[in-house]
Protein backbone atom coordinates (compact mmCIF):
# COMPACT_ATOMS: atom_id res chain seq x y z
CA UNK A 1 0.00 0.00 0.00
CA UNK A 2 1.37 3.38 -1.03
CA UNK A 3 1.30 6.08 1.62
CA UNK A 4 1.27 9.61 0.19
CA UNK A 5 3.43 12.31 1.69
CA UNK A 6 1.27 14.88 3.47
CA UNK A 7 3.09 18.22 3.33
CA UNK A 8 1.70 20.74 5.82
CA UNK A 9 2.97 24.25 5.23
CA UNK A 10 2.19 27.86 6.13
CA UNK A 11 0.77 29.48 2.97
CA UNK A 12 2.59 32.79 3.42
CA UNK A 13 1.55 34.12 0.01
CA UNK A 14 -2.12 33.75 0.97
CA UNK A 15 -1.29 35.25 4.38
CA UNK A 16 0.16 38.39 2.80
CA UNK A 17 -2.62 38.52 0.21
CA UNK A 18 -6.14 37.21 0.66
CA UNK A 19 -5.93 36.74 4.45
CA UNK A 20 -5.04 40.42 4.84
CA UNK A 21 -8.08 41.37 2.75
CA UNK A 22 -10.37 39.10 4.77
CA UNK A 23 -9.05 40.53 8.03
CA UNK A 24 -9.60 44.10 6.85
CA UNK A 25 -13.09 43.42 5.45
CA UNK A 26 -14.35 41.59 8.54
CA UNK A 27 -12.32 43.48 11.13
CA UNK A 28 -10.42 40.35 12.13
CA UNK A 29 -7.15 40.47 14.01
CA UNK A 30 -4.15 38.89 12.33
CA UNK A 31 -1.23 37.56 14.32
CA UNK A 32 2.36 37.80 13.13
CA UNK A 33 4.03 35.72 10.46
CA UNK A 34 6.11 34.01 13.14
CA UNK A 35 2.97 33.11 15.13
CA UNK A 36 1.41 31.26 12.20
CA UNK A 37 4.69 29.73 11.14
CA UNK A 38 5.16 28.26 14.61
CA UNK A 39 1.56 27.05 14.77
CA UNK A 40 2.12 25.24 11.47
CA UNK A 41 5.05 23.43 13.09
CA UNK A 42 2.74 22.38 15.95
CA UNK A 43 0.10 21.16 13.49
CA UNK A 44 2.70 19.18 11.56
CA UNK A 45 3.97 17.48 14.73
CA UNK A 46 0.46 16.62 15.93
CA UNK A 47 -0.55 15.15 12.56
CA UNK A 48 2.64 13.12 12.22
CA UNK A 49 1.78 11.14 15.36
CA UNK A 50 -1.26 9.59 13.67
CA UNK A 51 -0.61 10.11 9.95
CA UNK A 52 0.29 6.56 8.98
CA UNK A 53 -2.55 4.84 10.81
CA UNK A 54 -5.13 7.35 9.54
CA UNK A 55 -4.00 7.13 5.91
CA UNK A 56 -3.72 3.35 5.98
CA UNK A 57 -7.08 3.09 7.70
CA UNK A 58 -8.85 5.21 5.10
CA UNK A 59 -7.28 3.46 2.13
CA UNK A 60 -7.96 -0.01 3.50
CA UNK A 61 -11.56 0.86 4.36
CA UNK A 62 -12.36 2.09 0.84
CA UNK A 63 -10.12 -0.34 -1.05
CA UNK A 64 -8.45 2.47 -2.98
CA UNK A 65 -5.28 4.55 -2.63
CA UNK A 66 -4.78 8.29 -2.87
CA UNK A 67 -4.05 9.20 -6.49
CA UNK A 68 -1.38 11.80 -5.72
CA UNK A 69 1.90 10.67 -4.16
CA UNK A 70 2.24 14.07 -2.46
CA UNK A 71 -0.70 16.00 -0.96
CA UNK A 72 -0.04 19.60 -0.05
CA UNK A 73 -1.91 21.15 2.87
CA UNK A 74 -1.80 24.94 2.86
CA UNK A 75 -2.52 26.67 6.17
CA UNK A 76 -3.58 30.30 6.23
CA UNK A 77 -5.76 32.48 8.49
CA UNK A 78 -9.51 33.00 8.00
CA UNK A 79 -10.03 30.60 5.11
CA UNK A 80 -12.76 27.98 5.44
CA UNK A 81 -11.13 24.52 5.20
CA UNK A 82 -11.41 23.08 1.68
CA UNK A 83 -10.33 19.84 0.07
CA UNK A 84 -9.58 21.04 -3.48
CA UNK A 85 -7.13 22.68 -3.18
CA UNK A 86 -6.57 21.49 0.38
CA UNK A 87 -6.57 24.59 2.57
CA UNK A 88 -6.72 24.72 6.35
CA UNK A 89 -6.96 27.65 8.75
CA UNK A 90 -5.51 28.28 12.20
CA UNK A 91 -8.73 28.11 14.19
CA UNK A 92 -8.14 24.67 15.69
CA UNK A 93 -5.88 23.35 18.40
CA UNK A 94 -3.21 20.92 17.16
CA UNK A 95 -5.32 17.98 18.36
CA UNK A 96 -8.46 19.30 16.62
CA UNK A 97 -6.40 19.91 13.49
CA UNK A 98 -5.99 16.13 13.19
CA UNK A 99 -9.75 15.67 12.93
CA UNK A 100 -10.32 18.52 10.47
CA UNK A 101 -7.50 17.38 8.22
CA UNK A 102 -8.87 13.82 8.36
CA UNK A 103 -12.24 15.21 7.24
CA UNK A 104 -10.70 16.99 4.26
CA UNK A 105 -8.56 13.99 3.31
CA UNK A 106 -11.73 11.87 3.26
CA UNK A 107 -13.08 14.21 0.59
CA UNK A 108 -9.83 13.86 -1.34
CA UNK A 109 -9.73 10.06 -1.18
CA UNK A 110 -13.38 9.70 -2.20
CA UNK A 111 -12.96 11.87 -5.30
CA UNK A 112 -9.29 11.50 -6.31
CA UNK A 113 -8.09 7.95 -5.88
CA UNK A 114 -6.41 5.09 -7.71
CA UNK A 115 -9.70 4.01 -9.32
CA UNK A 116 -11.51 7.30 -9.86
CA UNK A 117 -10.42 10.90 -10.32
CA UNK A 118 -13.23 13.44 -10.54
CA UNK A 119 -10.88 15.87 -12.31
CA UNK A 120 -9.01 13.23 -14.31
CA UNK A 121 -9.16 11.93 -17.86
CA UNK A 122 -10.46 8.47 -16.96
CA UNK A 123 -14.19 7.69 -17.37
CA UNK A 124 -15.84 9.26 -14.37
CA UNK A 125 -18.15 7.80 -11.80
CA UNK A 126 -21.16 9.98 -11.11
CA UNK A 127 -20.56 9.94 -7.36
CA UNK A 128 -23.49 12.19 -6.52
CA UNK A 129 -25.91 9.95 -8.44
CA UNK A 130 -24.41 6.87 -6.77
CA UNK A 131 -24.64 8.41 -3.32
CA UNK A 132 -28.17 9.67 -3.94
CA UNK A 133 -29.30 6.11 -4.64
CA UNK A 134 -27.21 4.78 -1.77
CA UNK A 135 -28.58 7.23 0.78
CA UNK A 136 -32.35 6.91 0.31
CA UNK A 137 -32.70 9.48 -2.44
CA UNK A 138 -31.21 12.36 -0.44
CA UNK A 139 -31.00 15.39 -2.76
CA UNK A 140 -29.01 18.01 -0.87
CA UNK A 141 -25.48 18.12 -2.30
CA UNK A 142 -23.76 18.96 0.99
CA UNK A 143 -25.58 16.18 2.82
CA UNK A 144 -24.67 13.68 0.10
CA UNK A 145 -21.03 14.80 0.13
CA UNK A 146 -20.74 14.50 3.91
CA UNK A 147 -22.47 11.23 4.73
CA UNK A 148 -19.47 9.31 3.27
CA UNK A 149 -17.00 11.67 4.97
CA UNK A 150 -18.64 11.39 8.39
CA UNK A 151 -18.90 7.61 8.11
CA UNK A 152 -15.18 7.45 7.40
CA UNK A 153 -14.37 9.90 10.19
CA UNK A 154 -16.38 7.81 12.65
CA UNK A 155 -14.44 4.75 11.52
CA UNK A 156 -11.14 6.54 12.10
CA UNK A 157 -12.16 7.88 15.51
CA UNK A 158 -13.55 4.59 16.84
CA UNK A 159 -11.81 1.75 15.00
CA UNK A 160 -8.39 3.21 14.19
CA UNK A 161 -7.57 5.84 16.82
CA UNK A 162 -9.94 4.28 19.37
CA UNK A 163 -10.81 7.72 20.75
CA UNK A 164 -14.61 8.13 20.93
CA UNK A 165 -14.12 11.58 22.43
CA UNK A 166 -13.11 12.78 18.97
CA UNK A 167 -16.46 11.66 17.59
CA UNK A 168 -18.40 13.52 20.26
CA UNK A 169 -16.24 16.64 19.85
CA UNK A 170 -16.73 16.61 16.09
CA UNK A 171 -20.52 16.31 16.30
CA UNK A 172 -20.74 19.00 18.99
CA UNK A 173 -18.62 21.40 16.93
CA UNK A 174 -20.84 20.86 13.90
CA UNK A 175 -23.96 21.66 15.92
CA UNK A 176 -22.42 24.98 16.96
CA UNK A 177 -21.52 26.35 13.53
CA UNK A 178 -23.71 24.47 11.02
CA UNK A 179 -26.08 27.20 9.87
CA UNK A 180 -27.20 25.26 6.79
CA UNK A 181 -28.04 22.11 8.72
CA UNK A 182 -26.42 19.90 6.08
CA UNK A 183 -23.54 18.73 8.24
CA UNK A 184 -25.85 18.02 11.18
CA UNK A 185 -28.19 16.08 8.89
CA UNK A 186 -25.36 13.99 7.47
CA UNK A 187 -24.07 13.18 10.95
CA UNK A 188 -27.61 12.18 11.97
CA UNK A 189 -27.78 9.80 9.00
CA UNK A 190 -24.48 8.18 9.98
CA UNK A 191 -25.56 7.87 13.60
CA UNK A 192 -28.84 6.23 12.55
CA UNK A 193 -27.11 3.68 10.30
CA UNK A 194 -24.15 1.35 10.67
CA UNK A 195 -21.11 3.35 9.55
CA UNK A 196 -19.34 0.13 8.58
CA UNK A 197 -22.20 -0.75 6.23
CA UNK A 198 -22.01 2.72 4.67
CA UNK A 199 -18.26 2.30 4.11
CA UNK A 200 -18.78 -1.16 2.61
CA UNK A 201 -21.28 0.30 0.13
CA UNK A 202 -18.79 3.03 -0.76
CA UNK A 203 -16.06 0.44 -1.25
CA UNK A 204 -18.24 -1.61 -3.59
CA UNK A 205 -18.90 1.46 -5.76
CA UNK A 206 -15.23 1.49 -6.79
CA UNK A 207 -14.96 -2.27 -7.39
CA UNK A 208 -14.46 -3.44 -10.95
CA UNK A 209 -12.48 -0.34 -11.89
CA UNK A 210 -8.79 -0.73 -12.67
CA UNK A 211 -6.14 1.16 -10.79
CA UNK A 212 -4.80 4.08 -12.81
Amino acid sequence: MKIPEIRINFAWLLFYGESQSLAETHNFKLESYDHYDQKTVEYRKAWKKHEKEIIQGLQTALGVEFYKPVIDVSCTPYFIPKSDPLIMNFKETPDQFIDVLTHELCHVLLTDNSKHQSNGKTPKLDLIAIWKEMFNGEKDFNVLAHIPVHALCKYIYLDILKEPSRLERDKKAVEEWDNSGAYTTSWAYVENHDYRDIIEQLKKSYEGRNDV
